[in-house]
């Protein structure tokens, strides 16, 4: 399952910090914009793991255009792919 969230993203003096406003707590960074987008991608897939597994609801994603951001930031969308991130029991080895 594919999710879709907006993404602020800011440019630091040294690389790139990414936050996600429907997601209170979730957060990267990263040296490159490409690096960012990648680190962005799984802290979304890792966070929304984290609620699934919690039993919470999951927060609807807002749209783009009702996010505010400053002038040294910039909003994009972010994907993810939830499976990639979910434990897979038949992975686990055990001790």
């Amino acid at each position: 399952m594919v999710k879709v969230y907006p993404a602020v993203f800011l440019k630091e003096d040294i690389g790139y910090s990414v936050s996600f406003p429907d997601l209170e707590g979730c957060f990267t960074e990263g040296d490159t914009i490409e690096q960012t987008m990648e680190m962005a991608q799984e802290a979304l897939g890792l966070y929304l793991v984290s609620i699934e597994e919690r039993k919470m609801d999951i927060p609807l994603p807002s749209e783009l255009e009702t996010i505010s951001y400053d002038e040294n930031e910039f909003v994009t969308l972010v994907s993810t792919s939830v499976e990639k991130y979910r434990k897979n029991p038949k992975e686990v080895k055990q001790l």
